[in-house]
């Protein structure tokens, strides 16, 4: 959704259960866990545990996302042998440490290039330690899941090198903000969070993951295009159109669109082909109107339609080229 005289533009969220990972998002978790695993110890491993035919080739022809994100924790390997690295990730209090606030630091300065006088305990307190949403559970679908705000921990060998601030909801998984160290830049961490959290949904009960605001035009906001299938609201019609190629070629050239206006101005004899679904022949991944996400239409098309999810920030592509300011 694009609304006049802003770029703001909502995506609607991720289900997690229909989401499939690209080829890029694959290698880069396969990478990923290979780094962590070693060719040592992956050859060993294989030694002393072999997969069974069909374990061996429902690996080789199925990514199953949850499997592959925790294919290298420390927790959940077998031993011996022994990894080339130690990953620990954990799902912990919004709480402020003096470990967090370290990351923080080096990936304002690096990422952002923030000044350092610019950079302190109190700011970081505020913005990444401090939400209105209270830690909580409650039972969904005969499932209990947590509610609130949480710091999802990413340490390597004992060091913490990236953190992913997430808002739990009834329904969702979204994410505010990704840190990261300059030292693990070159893993793809911001691809590498997204595919964790989209897991952390799946497992947990969460339907949706969600990515906060989409600014087309904006380059480090580019990568939460990538995780499919997503819908924009049309800003005119409040229908769910698929975010494809063809929308994207639209958006690349105007600031504001509506794919109904469009069509509707386009010659009967040659109307141009949309791939917006009808209502009818929306996919079980796009969310129906009544969904606690869908945001309700203003009361006159003048009035703005851009809306946020009740969150505390959305957060810039963490996995970019180092940008020169936040979005």
């Amino acid at each position: 959704m694009s609304t006049p005289g802003s770029e703001s533009s909502i995506l609607t969220p991720v289900d997690s259960e229909a989401c499939r990972p690209t080829r890029d998002q694959r290698q880069t978790v396969n990478r990923f866990n290979k780094f962590i695993l070693g060719d040592s110890y992956i050859k060993d491993a294989a030694k002393l545990y072999p997969l069974s035919r069909e374990q061996a080739k429902k690996r080789n022809t199925d990514f199953d996302v949850v499997e592959r994100v925790h294919e290298s924790e420390k927790k959940l390997l077998k031993s011996p042998p022994d990894p080339a690295h130690s990953l620990e990730v954990t799902l912990e209090p919004n709480d402020y440490t003096d470990e967090k606030f370290k990351l923080f630091a080096n990936y304002q300065r690096v990422v952002h290039h923030e000044p350092p006088h610019k950079i302190n305990k109190t700011s970081f307190k505020n913005f990444l330690c401090t939400s209105p949403i209270p830690a909580s559970t409650a039972t969904f679908d005969g499932r209990e899941r947590k509610l609130g705000s949480y710091h999802q921990c990413y340490r390597i060998d004992g060091k913490l090198v990236a953190v992913g601030v997430l808002d739990l909801l009834p329904q969702c998984v979204s994410a505010v903000y990704f840190m990261y160290h300059e030292e693990v830049h070159r893993h793809g961490f911001g691809k590498l969070a997204a595919i964790r959290e989209i897991a952390l949904a799946k497992e947990e009960g969460y339907p949706w993951w969600y990515a906060g605001f989409y600014i087309h035009s904006c380059a480090k906001m580019k990568y939460k295009a990538d995780y499919t299938p997503q819908y924009l609201l049309d800003p005119e019609s409040y229908t769910w159109n698929l975010l494809d190629d063809t929308l994207k070629s639209h958006l690349d050239t105007s600031k504001y669109f509506s794919l109904s206006a469009h069509s509707h101005s386009q010659p009967q004899s040659n109307p141009t082909p949309t791939t917006t679904p009808s209502s009818s022949s929306l996919p079980t991944s796009s969310p129906p109107s009544s969904h606690p996400l869908s945001p309700p239409p203003p009361s006159h098309p003048s009035q703005s339609s851009s809306v946020q999810l009740p969150s505390q920030a959305s957060s810039p592509s963490p996995n970019s080229s180092p940008p020169t300011s936040q979005p």
